[in-house]
């Protein structure tokens, strides 16, 4: 009886030392909402805040949102944001893979920005982030930020989870595909019926003796090949990014509404 509560004892200790440090990374981990501005209720920010750690987590990618005042932000929203993203330490996977949209009202307009970082954040190009403006500028206009807030979040996750690519697309692609096998397939069909015709290795077989004969022969030189070597350049002076676990943004926008 006592091995058996021992063996249950040591059980339950060994479970607690797997979940307990899982608990811990994700207690630790950003808060993916700041309202340093006091626009929203405590029940909207736990709204949005719910909503943001959803999409992350099942996408394996960061998205955050931090509504900041004027003076703070300055007039670089973007280089603000990009700031902000390495900052407070958000970022998700291996390389940090993360977006974060920065609100930032300034008298009668809202400037915004928002900056992508990691190798994950390749299908937020320009025609996403066209995407994203369409789905979260709206209601900002209207000034209503938890309707603003909760479109950044929900187009980022299906921009992320679908890779950037739409779906209508996709099935253009595969009528186009369909269009051509269409085409291809009787082509290679009514080839196979030519049996009388056979690839000749040379054209000897088309001409007849004694019925062409050279006077005179010379050769045309008609083309050359020049292959150039650029030379390397000394880059030990210039400035460029630093080594040694620097990031930089992938991508972003800004602008004021």
């Amino acid at each position: 009886m006592k091995k058996r509560l021992f063996s249950l004892l040591l059980a339950l200790l060994l479970c607690a030392l797997f979940v307990l440090p899982a608990f811990a990374a994700d207690t630790e981990h950003p808060l993916r909402l700041i309202d340093k501005v006091g626009l929203l209720s405590s029940q909207d920010k736990a709204k949005i805040i719910a909503r943001l750690d959803e999409v992350s987590e099942e996408n394996e990618f960061d998205v955050a949102i931090i509504i900041a005042p004027a003076e703070e932000v300055g007039s670089q929203t973007k280089a603000y944001a990009d700031r902000c993203f390495v900052e407070n330490g958000y970022g998700m996977g291996d390389d940090d893979s993360g977006i974060l949209l920065v609100i930032s009202p300034d008298g009668d307009r809202v400037n915004y920005a928002y900056t992508t970082f990691g190798e994950d954040s390749r299908p937020f190009d320009e025609d996403a982030f066209d995407r994203l403006d369409d789905a979260f500028l709206p209601a900002l206009r209207d000034r209503d930020y938890v309707a603003s807030c909760l479109a950044f979040a929900e187009t980022c996750g299906e921009i992320a989870e679908s890779g950037g690519i739409p779906v209508v697309p996709w099935i253009i692609l595969s009528l186009i595909v369909g269009a051509v096998l269409s085409f291809l397939i009787p082509m290679s069909v009514l080839k196979g019926q030519l049996k009388s015709v056979r690839m000749q290795n040379a054209a000897t077989s088309y001409v007849r003796p004694n019925s062409m004969h050279l006077t005179q022969e010379r050769d045309l030189f008609l083309y050359r090949n020049v292959t150039r070597t650029a030379r390397p350049k000394n880059n030990s002076g210039s400035g460029g990014s630093s080594g040694g676990g620097s990031h930089s943004s992938t991508g972003g926008r800004s602008g004021s509404v």
